[in-house]
């Protein structure tokens, strides 16, 4: 069976925990291939608790030019509208780690997003409990 390619944006601390219990709860079924992470520091060490060393890459965009089964976007909190707004148009299903925004107008706008997205995207709540994974 094929190894499902993973990509992160924003592996930092959340970031490194998803991938490595997404690898987990798949027996290895599914690895973090590809990463979007701005920060050096944050990137080695999460490289260094994963065992691997993902693809770095520098902008989000490049993402949708891989080939790639998902994505998880674990980016800070005010990131997430405008990560997903740079994967418009994309068919990859993507976690999205909560909370979605702190204030209620972009929550909205996260939604209205969602309700055009052409893939699943799901709200990561408790990771091993959602059925898409």
């Amino acid at each position: 069976m094929n190894k499902k390619k993973i990509g992160i944006i924003g592996f930092g601390s959340i970031g490194k925990h998803l991938g490595q219990e997404l690898q987990d709860v798949t027996d290895g079924l599914a690895k973090v291939t590809a990463v979007y992470e701005p920060s050096d520091v944050r990137y080695q060490q999460s490289c260094d608790f994963l065992g691997h060393k993902p693809t770095r890459l520098d902008s989000i965009s490049k993402m949708r030019e891989l080939d790639l089964d998902g994505i998880i976007i674990s980016s800070p909190n005010h990131c997430h509208l405008e990560n997903l707004m740079e994967l418009k148009g994309s068919d990859l299903p993507l976690l999205l780690e909560k909370p979605l925004d702190a204030s209620f107008e972009t929550i909205c706008d996260v939604v209205r997003f969602s309700e055009s997205y052409a893939a699943p995207i799901v709200v990561d709540h408790v990771m091993r409990y959602t059925p898409i994974i």
